[in-house]
């Protein structure tokens, strides 16, 4: 049977999260999430309204620890720019990422989605749901108020 005892949400728990909202110029991130506990994160991206001309820059970053020691981009895992003159307004993206693609050989553990806006406001917000989490059950992010099985 494997994970089909366990519940959805037992299995893709939210582990890090921007919450949606109104975002002025400038850049957003969600809190440092350690890879060690999944396997796999799937950042969900929602796009809401953008103003005229703004654009939206996603990618994920990783570090050594959970301060961002050493900082740096996640090679391959960003969106290409969303762009109001697009029409990317009102879209949903999604990035997968798993443990391994962080840069092991210097000791990378974290990673943090970074949310940018150009030019003026856009509505956004971010969800990372961990998979496969090495240690069950999965421990979701505080702000989760409400389960219902």
């Amino acid at each position: 049977m494997g994970h089909l005892d366990r519940l959805p949400s037992q299995r893709a728990t939210l582990i890090g999260a921007m919450l949606p909202g109104n975002k002025v110029v400038g850049t957003e991130t969600t809190a440092w999430i350690d890879m060690s506990k999944v396997f796999w994160i799937q950042a969900v991206i929602a796009i809401g309204a953008m103003a005229a001309g703004s654009t939206v820059d996603v990618k994920l970053e990783q570090a050594k620890d959970g301060a961002g020691t050493d900082a740096k981009d996640i090679s391959g895992k960003s969106l290409a720019q969303l762009l109001q003159a697009n029409a990317d307004d009102n879209s949903a993206h999604i990035i997968n990422c798993t443990s391994e693609q962080l840069d092991a050989n210097e000791k990378y553990t974290h990673l943090r989605v970074s949310v940018t806006v150009g030019t003026d406001a856009a509505d956004a917000g971010v969800l990372v749901f961990g998979h496969d989490g090495r240690y069950q059950p999965l421990q979701p992010i505080s702000l989760v108020g409400q389960e219902v099985a």
